[in-house]
């Protein structure tokens, strides 16, 4: 894919853990597509 003339894998890739973290870990105001609830 031709998205930039620069390499983006690293930025991808630390924007990718953000999101899994985010995902993952409770959330006190649980939205859509929120993290796991906080019970």
């Amino acid at each position: 894919r031709s998205i930039s003339k620069e390499n983006i894998t690293a930025r991808v890739n630390y924007f990718g853990r953000i999101e899994a973290e985010l995902i993952q870990s409770p959330d006190q105001d649980f939205k859509f597509h929120s993290g796991i609830p906080v019970t």
